[in-house]
């Protein structure tokens, strides 16, 4: 059971002196009093032969019971065989890319986005028509994934799919026009860098268009 030493009131009233100091806490934890009067909670400690430095955050924003807790985390990962530094850094690169990926609308917010645009003009019938389609079955599939994250591939299987289980060819043609002029939409307002089906062809991946001509008539 670790032994600790250090009370709230000492962390409080920790005043800075000519040189920085540390107030340890027991476990490897301890407070570094900066002569500025910066307060931080760290650990010093071995991993794999090297010596790594793990900071908690500053004091009061990390109080001292939230250190402890930090603390024990970051310990149960060493025994663990895990460096508490390198996941820690991880763990932050993570929330970097989720917020990245956050930053972007989805495909379903864009086609909402899309619609209001291309369907003024349109036949009160026609409209609705190409909505619904998008909507049973396009946005199931990929409708809340970020714009930036949708690849060729996710089309393909989309188009594929609709030709191949319902045998609705000319649906998967309609439909993949739709879904190019959604992604021109968002190169143009700039949430994409790239068109990820500007050169997708139906001929690259549908069968071929077959024209089912009626049985010859005789004159009589």
């Amino acid at each position: 059971m670790q032994i600790h030493k250090l009370k709230n009131v000492q962390v409080q009233s920790a005043k800075p002196g000519d040189k920085e100091y540390r107030l340890s806490d027991g476990g490897g934890l301890y407070l570094v009093v900066k002569t500025s009067g910066g307060k931080l909670w760290r650990w010093s400690y071995e991993f794999s032969g090297k010596e790594k430095l793990l900071s908690y955050g500053p004091y009061p924003g990390v109080s001292l019971s939230e250190a402890r807790k930090l603390h024990e985390e970051a310990q149960a990962l060493k025994r663990q065989g895990t460096d508490p530094a390198a996941a820690k850094q991880a763990k932050k690169q993570e929330e970097l890319e989720g917020k990245h990926k956050s930053s972007k609308p989805t495909f379903g917010e864009l086609t909402n986005e899309w619609f209001e645009t291309w369907s003024k003009g349109k036949s009160k019938r026609y409209a609705p028509t190409v909505k619904t389609r998008l909507e049973r079955d396009v946005l199931p599939a990929i409708g809340n994934m970020p714009i930036d994250e949708l690849e060729a591939s996710h089309i393909t299987k989309i188009i594929v799919g609709i030709q191949d289980n319902r045998d609705a060819e000319d649906l998967a043609r309609r439909l993949l026009q739709k879904i190019k002029q959604i992604f021109r939409h968002a190169l143009g307002r700039g949430y994409i860098k790239s068109d990820p089906v500007a050169g997708t062809k139906p001929a690259d991946f549908l069968r071929s268009h077959k024209v089912k001509n009626f049985a010859r008539i005789e004159p009589n």
